[in-house]
């Protein structure tokens, strides 16, 4: 049930054993809206292992959530092209975990960065001090 705003999908395996977590702790599902889980009120009335980790989430939701806002904003031509010119192709693919196709593709403007990406250029320009936006 994490995955259907984290990933765009929800594994039924996931959801098979977060369902029966809450059974267990008599949280009846029927009773509470969708999606519950990124609400903190109904996140500490759990263990506190399942309570951090679906705080975990909820953070990993929120800066999802806000690097898909400041993705468009991204003058990516620009950007890549100094990237590149500073660190070359071989690092990049390496700090982004993609190939050069997709780099290129980012800098011809064809395709943007997914999020999970989006957010690892996002700290490897901050750890080089590089302005994204």
């Amino acid at each position: 049930m994490y995955s259907w705003r984290l990933n765009g999908f929800c594994s039924g395996d996931e959801y098979f054993m977060l369902k029966n977590d809450l059974e267990r702790q008599n949280v009846n599902l029927d009773n509470i809206p969708l999606p519950f889980f990124w609400n903190r009120k109904y996140a500490t009335s759990l263990n506190p292992l399942l309570y951090k980790t679906l705080i975990q989430k909820i953070k990993e939701d929120a800066l999802r959530l806000k690097c898909e806002k400041l993705k468009n904003k991204v003058d990516w031509k620009s950007r890549i092209v100094l990237l590149k010119e500073k660190f070359g192709l071989g690092i990049l693919t390496k700090s982004f975990l993609c190939n050069y196709k997709t780099i290129w593709q980012w800098e011809t403007g064809s395709r943007k960065p997914n999020i999970k990406t989006f957010i690892r250029i996002i700290k490897f320009c901050k750890k080089n001090n590089i302005k994204l936006i």
